[in-house]
């Protein structure tokens, strides 16, 4: 249907790099029309602030053409640590994919709960919603949904339920990210905040979100096994059935992927604790999962040359979202080299400090200083200087 409209209008989305380099020109355009300025920084506890109240205008004269292309590779340079944390943390990851571990591990725990039907949805939900907290278990779910599928239809349940616990279950997780070095690793990074700081309120977040999830999928499934009529794919082809589903290849569990989920549990834990007691970043985080990889493939008994081909391959499987990160920076690089993103900055917080303020505290209550609120603001965020410090730059979190 979707593909019919598409060619009736001739209208087709625009790829994502076509998206970014066309705010890049916008970027470009708009250090022609907006005046150039900037605050003074200081760099303070290995971040970047603003010195509140030092806006002042510049000279600084509009981006050019080649200076527009230009900043694409200077993107690059300025995020070569953030893109190669990515590739690297992928090639760890096609290292454990190709031992089997994933997969078998996932066979093993769909075979031991069959039999189970109201422990089976919690669990295997559960599971993977770890794996999209963790590793950023997303997409790759897809090939665990004919297991899934099988596993639901021989207890009584239809196909969406199958594939709902799989891929809700890895989606919740994603969600939270408390620990995702693909989404709130590299954002943070490039925010130069403490790494995975808020992890309290993303806790809280993937278990809302999780118990969600997981009430949902139970109460449908319930449902659709006492009413079969009432669901979602009554009276359709459901377009995978057991025949298919056995037909997938079920790889056994062995001692060998027992080692190596030892080795990315344990690994996990050593990264964890680095991040939080030892003041790890990407450097260290990336050697951390270089380890756990090389020591995966060992334990799963693959070859030096099968070792580093599936290194490569799972570098391969991340080049669009490394590469993107670059594209992305190019835009800041035009609008610092335009110097007109302090301005668009100073206007917003003009903007924001005149608007009117509504006092509805008791008057017999009093008002706390500007100490305690900077002060309570520094303990909710966990004792880090995370820098609201009343000034433009630190409402915004630069």
């Amino acid at each position: 249907m979707s593909n019919d409209t598409s060619q009736k209008t001739g209208f087709r989305f625009p790829h994502t790099y076509a998206l970014i380099f066309f705010i890049i020109i916008l970027a470009a355009l708009a250090s022609y029309l907006i005046p150039s300025g900037e605050f003074k920084r200081i760099e303070k506890d290995g971040r970047t602030e603003i010195v509140q109240g030092s806006y002042s205008q510049t000279d600084a004269g509009p981006v050019g053409i080649f200076d527009l292309f230009k900043a694409v590779p200077e993107g690059m340079i300025q995020s070569a640590d953030i893109i190669f944390y990515i590739f690297l943390i992928g090639g760890a990851f096609g290292i454990i994919h190709q031992t089997g571990m994933i997969n078998a591990g996932v066979n093993l725990l769909v075979q031991r709960l069959k039999t189970r039907g109201t422990l089976l949805i919690p669990v295997i939900m559960t599971v993977f919603s770890l794996g999209g907290a963790t590793i950023g278990l997303s997409e790759e779910t897809i090939i665990f949904v004919p297991v899934g599928i099988a596993v639901a239809r021989a207890l009584g349940y239809d196909a969406l339920t199958g594939m709902a616990m799989i891929s809700l279950g890895a989606a919740a997780g994603f969600t939270g990210g408390m620990l995702n070095p693909f989404t709130v690793g590299i954002a943070q990074s490039i925010a130069e905040v403490p790494l995975f700081s808020a992890f309290g309120y993303r806790l809280f977040v993937y278990f809302l979100i999780l118990g969600f999830a997981i009430f949902y999928v139970m109460r449908y499934a319930k449902n659709v096994k006492a009413h079969p009529e009432k669901g979602l794919l009554h009276g359709t082809p459901a377009g995978m059935n057991e025949e298919i589903a056995a037909g997938q290849q079920i790889v056994p569990f062995h001692w060998r992927h027992g080692l190596v989920l030892l080795i990315v549990v344990l690994g996990f834990s050593i990264n964890i604790f680095g991040v939080f007691r030892w003041g790890w970043f990407l450097s260290e985080l990336s050697a951390g999962f270089l380890i756990i990889g090389f020591a995966a493939g060992l334990a799963g008994g693959l070859t030096i040359n099968e070792t580093f081909e599936s290194f490569v391959d799972g570098m391969k499987q991340v080049v669009y979202g490394a590469l993107i990160v670059g594209f992305a920076r190019a835009i800041v690089v035009v609008l610092e080299d335009g110097q007109i993103i302090d301005t668009i900055i100073n206007s917003l917080a003009s903007a924001i400090g005149s608007l009117p303020k509504r006092n509805r505290r008791p008057r017999h209550v009093r008002r706390p200083s500007d100490h305690q609120y900077v002060y309570s603001f520094r303990k909710r965020a966990g004792g880090h200087n995370n820098a609201f410090d009343g000034s433009a730059g630190g409402f915004i979190g630069i």
